[in-house]
């Protein structure tokens, strides 16, 4: 009895550790992405009508909705979907 005790210690040890390492990583993603913004939204907003879809690891909405703003392009459209993920629909204003 004592053993299993033990090991789920450590199991639930190395599932906290897990967890804290994909943090890093996402917020270490999500930095990569603010530091090359003007790249990315230059990239993205390029036609018409643009699809963005945002994560916890992509640029945040705010900085979506106002490089889009600034390159002449208004929100159309946002689903929502699960794990945090949005769905952003602009087209070009004339």
């Amino acid at each position: 009895m004592g053993y299993r005790i033990i090991a789920l210690v450590i199991i639930a040890a190395l599932v906290a550790i897990g967890y804290g390492f994909q943090d890093m990583s996402r917020a270490r993603r999500r930095k990569a992405a603010i530091a090359n913004k003007e790249a990315i939204l230059d990239q993205t907003f390029a036609g018409p009508t643009v699809t963005y879809r945002s994560t916890v690891v992509t640029l945040p909405f705010e900085v979506v909705l106002q490089g889009a703003r600034a390159r002449g392009y208004a929100l159309t459209a946002q689903t929502q979907e699960p794990g945090n993920v949005k769905i952003l629909i602009f087209e070009r204003v004339a």
